[in-house]
Order: C-alpha cells, then sequence, then structure tokens
C-alpha cells in the first residue's frame, strides 16, 4: 500500500500541492486534472524527485520520506519528459538503465524480454536518435518495468503514440494492476476509462475525489443531455453553459451538454460518459 498523509508543496508564496491524503492499494489510478493542478509535482514527489514542504509518504507502513532507499527498488518512473542517450542502441539504454538500477542477474535477458513487450525487438540493436516518438515512448515503458516494480508511476506515458501502440499499452498496464499499484496521469481520457479502476480528481493541488468509474458517472445521471439545432441557435446559448461535444453537419449542430436542467428545448437525455466527468469537475475547460 501507497499512503500519503498531509502532502503540502511549496514553491515560494504558492502551494502547488495541498495537504493531500491518499491511500492506494494494488490497480490502476487514473490522475486526472487540468495543466497547472500539480499532477507532475505529486507524481515526482511519490517517486522522491522532489521533497515536499511537509507530510508523510509511507509504502506498506514503511515511511519512505525519511528513508528513500525503502522504495527505489520498489518503484518504475516514467516522467513526462523523459531523456535518452541518442547515440545507445535501444538494448543498450536498457542494460545501463539496469545497471543503475542495480539489476545484476540475467539483466541482458530481462531487457530482451522487454523489448518484446513493447515491440522493439526488430529496433534492439537501432541508435535511439533514429527512433520515433512514439518508439521513444516505448522504450521508457521498458525501462520503467526493469526492476519489476511493485509501484509503477507513468506522466503522460501514450504521448506520441499511435492508436494501436495505445491499445497495447491499454492491455499492459490493465494486466499489470492486478499485482502492481499503478498511477496514470494523462490527458487522454479514454485511456483512463479503458484500464483504470479509480480516478483520483486533482484541482488547484487538492484532490477532490478518489472513487470507481461508476461512482462518477451516477453523480451525472440525468445530467447530460443532446440536441440537434440550427447554428443561428448556438450563438444565443448562455456562454457558460458546459457542452462537451459539439459536431457540425450542413447547418445544423449537434450539441453535447452538461446540465442539472434542460438546457434547450428538444434536448433529451443521455448516458454520460467520462468525457463528461472531466467537464463536470472542470468548467472552465468548455468552449
Amino acid at each position: 500500500m501507497l499512503k500519503l498523509e498531509n502532502i503540502v508543496k511549496n514553491y515560494s508564496d504558492k502551494k502547488v500541492i495541498d495537504h493531500v491524503s491518499l491511500k492506494l492499494k494494488n490497480g490502476v489510478y487514473g490522475l486526472l486534472g487540468p495543466n497547472g493542478a500539480g499532477k507532475t509535482t505529486l507524481l515526482n514527489i511519490i517517486c522522491g524527485v522532489v521533497k515536499p514542504s511537509s507530510g508523510n509518504l509511507y509504502f506498506n507502513d514503511k515511511n519512505i520520506l525519511s528513508n528513500r532507499g525503502l522504495l527505489l527498488d520498489q518503484i518504475g518512473y516514467l516522467p513526462q519528459n523523459f531523456n535518452y542517450y541518442p547515440s545507445f542502441t535501444a538494448l543498450e539504454f536498457l542494460i545501463y538503465m539496469g545497471l543503475l538500477k542495480g539489476i545484476k542477474y540475467n539483466l541482458e535477458e530481462k531487457c530482451w524480454e522487454l523489448l518484446e513487450l513493447v515491440g522493439l525487438t526488430v529496433e534492439a540493436n537501432n541508435k535511439i536518435k533514429t527512433f520515433s516518438g512514439g518508439m521513444k515512448q516505448r522504450l521508457g515503458i521498458a525501462q520503467s518495468l526493469l526492476n519489476d516494480p511493485h509501484l509503477l508511476v507513468l506522466d503522460e506515458p501514450t504521448v506520441g503514440l499511435d492508436p494501436n501502440e495505445r491499445i497495447k499499452f491499454r492491455h499492459l498496464i490493465s494486466s499489470l494492476g492486478n499485482q502492481k499499484t499503478v498511477i496514470l496521469s494523462t490527458h487522454i481520457i479514454s485511456d483512463v476509462e479503458s484500464i483504470a479502476n479509480n480516478i483520483i480528481i486533482l484541482k488547484e493541488g487538492k484532490i477532490l475525489e478518489n472513487e470507481n468509474i461508476a461512482y462518477y458517472l451516477k453523480q451525472l445521471e440525468g445530467k447530460v443531455w443532446e440536441v440537434s439545432v440550427a447554428t443561428d441557435v448556438v450563438e444565443k446559448l448562455p456562454q457558460d453553459l458546459i457542452i462537451s461535444n459539439q459536431k457540425i453537419d450542413s447547418d445544423t449542430v449537434h450539441l453535447r451538454i452538461i446540465s442539472p436542467i434542460q438546457p434547450v428545448n428538444g434536448a433529451i437525455l443521455v448516458s454520460p460518459h467520462i468525457e463528461d466527468i472531466y467537464l463536470n469537475y472542470f468548467p472552465s475547460q468548455k468552449r
């Protein structure tokens, strides 16, 4: 179990993380929030890259702020901006990272297993500087798994992956969640919907919710509407109306709207989606 207890992080006079407390067991946790919410700072604190201003962090009931070594062998981390050595081959890079992590036995065999897992065996001896963005991201995912971590922290891991690669990645992470605690921060909402057991909502450094997807969808029952209107009608709608989707078809606009009451004559109630959850918590992300 990973436990965060009243974690605070200040930068000068700005409170980036504001008394965050969480208990995370095995499973996949999606971390959602707009830019500037503090997601990357929170992940960096968990991974020991950033020291909190106050609070405590426990892994299996042991305080890891006072002894970071307790967690280093148990954690895998893919940061949002992961740096590579461009003149290394993919295999050389994984071996190098494995040595830094203190892996002494069967390291090359483990590297080949992970290269196969992320679909890079053919490119194993190619230099990283020749890789596409998606290939580099897959290599980053491989390095995060080198030490078979119990805690896996992934910050925007599907950036640069094409649709097929994202599907493979989701299958991989979903399977890992049975034996590990996985924290996944992403702006690609469909990734969270496909694999997360719980969604953590972070806003202005504070945790608003940490619940399963069914909980959030239930909160939106009776609040999501769809309607088709003429183009000129859209311009007359209230500017604070939360429109989660808008599709133009000739002179007609198909709208999906989040509202506690019928927003437009003729609008019908529909089942909520995970994208609706995001906009319900962050209404500033509207038209």
